[in-house]
């Protein structure tokens, strides 16, 4: 009796496992189109493994009254790619309501013949009008920077929040890290939730070292953490910001947005990202090698800025440990092996715009991939290349990246006196 009910439970697992061995997995969600055009088709991709039967798109939207809505459409798999247990899988779609707000949320999931359901991936999606998509020849991305929420500066950091929500044709708004103020509490996290909901464009976050790094401690006290406290922050800002995962990709017009987060959880370098992210990195890359790639990280690449601000006996701008992105062999052998890279937007170090190396030859890495410098929100910024200590003030300024079919064009906006910095203003041309 007892054999045959071990036998049946073995059998019972066994049969478990096979299922759950044979449930089809997505990855890699893209739409070749960004912004869609209503009543023109789009093209949606998506990698798979396993049998794959039927694929599924969901999507929701908000109608003008402000109603949710929902609907899903099947599609059929092409026979050609059932035959396959690996590869791409492309939908063909189209919007053709105009009764709703500009953007909607796109869900993507396959099934096996036997009903078995993979997870699902989702993305946001930007609509505009034919009249509309002949009009604009650029995506526009606002960048924020070192934002420290709560912190201090906050009348203009509002501020900054409304002139953004009023300009027309911001595409999407990027922060590059040290969105919590100090130590990545969870009043901090609660804070800057409630303070970027009020973002009505599509937001994407990338993790610094105060997002994660430290202790929770009192204001002005920095202590590293350990393994444990900085995997749970990292959980934290993930399930702030509903992320999937810290590190993501996106491709824009016939750009490739790479986003990277400081996420190391050992490292004593405040700026470090993890070989777990690095290895995703270059398979994204190897993936898209002839699209021209931005990438997205909290800390410039080695040797980009200068400057004596210290901390303490350190000086602070391309310090190894403090200062640049890390770890920096690694980082600049998949910069190498990677000619289509030719942008890195960072910010970390606080420069203002009247900094000497805001723009400066001295930008350029390996004479390749230019370094744009984010100003920080803070109003705790370092003003110029003789100064060995930060200035408080009340001011605050953002770039904007304009990206053309053959350039990308960076512009400074002052957002106390509501101007913008022409003397700054350089376009990059993207690699052939």
């Amino acid at each position: 009796m007892k054999k045959t009910i071990f036998l049946g439970l073995m059998l019972l697992l066994t049969t478990f496992a096979q299922a759950q061995a044979e449930v089809p997995k997505i990855s890699n969600l893209r739409f070749l189109t960004d912004p869609v055009v209503i009543g023109e088709w789009f093209t949606i991709t998506v990698e798979f493994e396993g049998n794959v039967d039927k694929a599924f798109i969901e999507n929701t939207w908000e109608t003008q009254n402000g109603e949710m809505k929902k609907d899903v459409v099947e599609y059929p798999i092409r026979p050609d790619i059932k035959e396959k247990q690996k590869g791409l899988i492309p939908l063909r779609w189209k919007v053709i309501s105009r009764e709703h707000k500009p953007y909607r949320i796109v869900k993507v999931w396959v099934k096996d013949k036997d009903g078995n359901e993979s997870s699902s991936l989702s993305g946001e999606i930007k609509l505009v009008s034919q009249l509309e998509s002949k009009e604009k020849n650029y995506h526009r991305i606002v960048v924020l920077s070192d934002l420290h929420l709560p912190g201090k500066n906050t009348t203009m950091k509002e501020k900054t929040i409304e002139t953004i929500n009023s300009w027309p044709d911001v595409d999407m708004v990027v922060a590059t890290g040290d969105i919590c103020e100090e130590h990545g509490t969870i009043e901090e996290y609660a804070y800057a939730k409630k303070f970027l909901s009020e973002l009505k464009k599509p937001l994407y976050p990338i993790a610094g070292n105060h997002d994660y790094h430290y202790e929770d401690n009192s204001p002005g006290k920095i202590v590293s953490a350990n393994y444990s406290i900085r995997k749970r922050k990292l959980e934290r800002y993930k399930e702030t910001f509903s992320l999937q995962e810290i590190f993501y990709s996106k491709r824009v017009g016939p750009y490739h947005l790479i986003f990277l987060s400081v996420d190391d959880l050992y490292s004593d370098n405040i700026c470090e990202m993890s070989g777990k992210q690095i290895d995703w990195w270059q398979s994204e890359l190897k993936k898209n090698k002839d699209a021209p790639t931005i990438i997205f990280f909290h800390a410039p690449l080695k040797g980009t800025l200068r400057g004596n601000f210290r901390i303490g006996n350190t000086v602070f701008i391309d310090d190894d440990k403090s200062g640049i992105a890390q770890p920096r062999r690694k980082i600049h052998k998949v910069i190498q092996d990677n000619p289509q890279i030719f942008l890195w937007v960072s910010g970390h170090v606080h420069l203002a715009p009247t900094h000497e190396s805001f723009n400066h030859k001295i930008n350029q890495y390996e004479r390749r991939v230019v370094v744009v410098p984010s100003p920080d929100m803070t109003g705790a910024s370092i003003m110029a290349e003789n100064h060995s200590g930060v200035k408080v003030h009340n001011n605050l300024w953002t770039n904007s990246l304009y990206l053309y079919s053959d350039k990308v064009v960076v512009r400074t906006y002052d957002h106390k006196n509501g101007y913008w910095w022409d003397e700054l203003k350089r376009e990059i041309k993207p690699p052939q």
